[in-house]
């Protein structure tokens, strides 16, 4: 009898644990379907597409808006250009390389080159690696260029 009971206890915690499971299981399918839901009151908002309209130049392009007119592709991209150049980006997002000039103009003016000791003068004064420039310290001379760094980013002063 003894190993009857056994397997019936076997089985009772077989099923209790399957019981489990599924209440588990029920309970994350809920959470992913609450997660895939919107958490706005607000109602979806629907946008309408513009049609297509073929111009008389024979180019296809979308229906222009408040009634103007869209050119061809060279002045869209004329456009885009420009809606680029009015950004204020500081950097690249992707390599991190400065975009703009140095908030202080910092120029260099020359270098006094050694493999031991290499020299730059920016802004009038004599510097070395490890030296600040505002709030930028000197990383790297080359022979040609100055690598500043300010924390965040580096730049790099070219000879002119």
């Amino acid at each position: 009898m003894r190993p009857q009971k056994k397997e019936l206890m076997e089985l009772a915690a077989t099923v209790f644990l399957i019981i489990v499971l599924i209440l588990v299981v029920v309970r994350a399918a809920a959470r992913v379907g609450n997660a895939k839901r919107p958490r706005s009151s607000r109602p979806a908002q629907v946008v309408k597409q513009a049609k297509p309209q073929v111009r008389k130049s024979g180019t296809l392009g979308t229906a222009a808006p408040q009634g103007g007119t869209l050119g061809t592709a060279a002045d869209l991209w004329k456009k885009l250009q420009e809606d680029g150049k009015a950004l204020k980006m500081k950097r690249d997002p992707f390599t991190g390389i400065s975009f703009v000039p140095l908030q202080k103009s910092e120029t260099l003016s020359g270098i006094l080159w050694s493999k031991e000791h290499p020299m730059a003068i920016i802004d009038e004064a004599i510097v070395k690696v490890g030296d600040k420039i505002g709030v930028n310290t000197v990383t790297h001379i080359k022979q040609d260029s100055v690598i500043l760094n300010d924390g965040v980013k580096e730049t790099q002063l070219r000879l002119e």
